[in-house]
């Protein structure tokens, strides 16, 4: 069976507020409401199977700029896991630098990459985001079968910002700017989008007909 992680804090590593495991494969648990200075509010490391990560935050104390990456986890492999509610100081809200499989990345925040910040996400939905600068669904990532949408930035790409997109919907994004409400110096490939060229790299504008909350 799983366990709860709840109300931790990272002290000595400075990393992984509910767990700082590389090696560890976890199943079937939550972590919330845990802290961590530098990276990993939720988790740190690992591989973790159909387990909820929810309300925890990364500060980046010390080093705002180098640190604050991650407010759910950072360097994990997630597959079947919902990440929702985090908060990073810097950089990807939801996740930062992780490989995500059949995933939910919703309602979470911070400056650059609301829901993702680097890593490979595939087959998962990234909705509800939202980053004060770039990327309110994701920044510098890759998404391949994915449904991007309802995510929010204050500058530019409310969807994604300098990432790659192939097989996917990133549509009802929204930009304060205007600059790409969807795509923003993105790389997009058979993706249906408001913010691509209808007919180029497979590329479609047609709107999705989503039934959905994304709007």
């Amino acid at each position: 069976g799983g366990y709860t992680e709840t109300n931790g804090l990272s002290h000595a590593m400075y990393a992984g507020g509910g767990n700082f495991q590389l090696a560890t494969i976890v199943r079937d648990c939550v972590f919330k409401n845990n802290t961590a200075h530098r990276e990993g509010g939720g988790v740190y490391g690992g591989q973790l199977f159909n387990c909820l990560i929810t309300s925890n935050t990364v500060t980046g104390e010390g080093n705002p700029i180098t640190f604050g990456h991650g407010g759910g986890a950072n360097l994990a492999f997630l597959t079947d896991c919902i990440v929702s509610d985090n908060v990073a100081g810097q950089r990807g809200g939801g996740v930062y630098d992780c490989t995500v499989d059949r995933s939910v990345i919703t309602r979470n925040f911070t400056i650059s990459g609301g829901g993702v910040n680097r890593g490979f996400v595939k087959n998962s939905a990234v909705y509800n985001n939202r980053s004060l600068e770039l990327g309110g669904g994701a920044v510098r990532a890759t998404l391949v079968n994915c449904t991007v949408g309802g995510n929010a930035s204050v500058i530019g790409g409310g969807g994604l910002y300098a990432s790659t997109s192939i097989n996917s919907i990133v549509y009802f994004n929204a930009s304060g700017s205007g600059f790409g409400n969807d795509l923003f110096d993105s790389f997009p490939q058979n993706t249906c989008s408001r913010d691509v060229t209808h007919g180029v790299n497979g590329n479609i504008t047609n709107n999705p007909q989503l039934v959905s909350t994304f709007y």
